[in-house]
């Protein structure tokens, strides 16, 4: 992105408007729930919205226009940041379903339930969906028949759930008349979330995937409780059957042999692909009652039936503590560290300078001013694709830097010049 005008003072007005949004976002954190910590609106986030803000208003645009939109697109979000996750880009909270009265199908809930009650006269019954054990504002739900005998376990962990569908209807008040009010249509799309030392007590009545013997499994049935890490998630595709007809497929990679790296396919189809916003690659599946096929190849398929349920352990990767620019921060900043060994910048919440760059990191947002631009060079890449490759001296106020830059047809650089300040967006940086 490159920034032409105003650009010394961007910096500044980032810093102020992170100040704002933060003091507005613990406020109505504090407002909404005593237990529920608002979460760090980083100086990248900021900066990137504000740009693009500056871009649809080129004739203009007021400071607290600028605020304004910023805390909507937050509101919008449910009060999260987006991240690299699957299941967090698309996460809302019950708070910014009852404010907004909406809920997109593929969007995600991760709420507390209470005890399920029956509707009187029917054996119909409703939950109520909370984002903590004692919020008060709450949405209800009716109960998917599956989980009717699940009431003990439902209650005691936090749920994540998509595929709902908001209903407006009236409610009977307990001092007679009727009210409007919304609730959930029925959804079996549903996780059960464990800690990791409950994954480890319910191990003792799943069984390792790898552990399975294949050669007991002759026909496509249900079987024993199993469970495994999620290596890889697909994306969704039609698949057509020689009759015509079209199923939509997701296939979920499970690890099935950790010392040959050998994964097994979960197929979702249909209804079912939605449980795929519901993990992430790293996370820990635990399938109560799997439907298994025998492949003819002597391997095995997993599906997810209408008997599984599914259970998943979060993966939290390792941390890396990195330094602060401020020398009186307290806390220290942590940032994730990936299994390969690189720094995800993603969260960094302060702005990136050019001293802060370490080895191997990826998702950093760098705001810098060019000094000079070299000569172009074309480069070969492995599948036969010709590339441009600049270098670019660039600066802030804690040094330069050689950055050498991909240009893969978009001719972006051809319109970078001496002393234009860039914004280089979610770019993997290395020595």
């Amino acid at each position: 992105c490159i920034i032409r005008k105003g650009a010394i003072m961007i910096p500044e007005i980032v810093e102020q408007l992170q100040k704002q949004l933060q003091q507005q976002t613990e406020q109505c954190s504090h407002q909404k729930s005593h237990h529920q910590d608002a979460d760090y609106i980083t100086w990248s986030w900021v900066c990137t919205k504000l740009l693009k803000l500056l871009s649809k208003y080129p004739s203009g645009v007021t400071p607290a226009i600028i605020l304004s939109e910023l805390y909507q697109e937050l509101q919008n979000s449910g009060g999260r940041l987006p991240t690299t996750s699957i299941k967090s880009r698309k996460r809302v909270t019950v708070s910014s379903v009852l404010d907004l009265k909406t809920l997109a199908y593929e969007s995600v809930l991760e709420v507390c339930a209470q005890s399920p009650y029956e509707i009187p006269g029917t054996t119909t019954r409703i939950v109520h969906l909370a984002e903590c054990e004692d919020d008060t504002r709450y949405i209800e739900m009716y109960l998917h028949k599956k989980f009717y005998d699940m009431s003990c376990i439902l209650t005691s962990h936090s749920l994540r759930m998509t595929c709902c569908r908001l209903v407006p209807e009236m409610v009977t008040r307990a001092r007679g008349g009727r009210r409007p009010s919304l609730r959930l249509l029925p959804t079996e799309v549903v996780v059960i979330v464990l800690d990791p030392a409950e994954g480890h007590q319910y191990q003792n009545s799943f069984l390792p995937l790898e552990h399975l013997q294949l050669g007991c499994i002759t026909q496509p049935d249900y079987i024993q409780n199993i469970f495994a890490k999620v290596i890889d998630i697909g994306s969704e595709e039609v698949v057509h059957t020689p009759d015509g007809t079209a199923f939509n497929r997701l296939i979920v990679q499970l690890l099935g042999h950790a010392r040959s790296g050998e994964t097994t396919p979960l197929i979702l189809w249909d209804q079912y692909v939605g449980f795929a916003r519901l993990f992430d690659k790293g996370d820990m599946l635990y399938l109560e009652q799997p439907y298994a096929k025998p492949t003819s190849d002597g391997h095995l398929c997993l599906e997810h039936g209408p008997a599984t349920v599914m259970y998943v352990v979060p993966f939290e990767p390792s941390q890396e503590v990195v330094p602060s620019q401020h020398p009186n921060q307290q806390t220290p900043i942590r940032v994730k560290k990936m299994d390969d060994g690189k720094l995800n910048f993603a969260s960094y919440p302060e702005r990136l300078m050019i001293t802060d760059i370490v080895p191997n990191m990826i998702s950093g947002v760098l705001f810098a001013q060019c000094l000079r631009v070299h000569r172009k060079e074309l480069v070969v890449e492995d599948d036969g694709a010709i590339v441009e490759k600049y270098k670019l001296l660039i600066a802030d106020q804690t040094g330069s830097i050689i950055l050498c830059t991909l240009d893969p047809g978009f001719r972006t650089f051809e319109r970078v010049h001496r002393n234009q300040w860039l914004l280089f967006l979610w770019c993997q940086l290395t020595y």
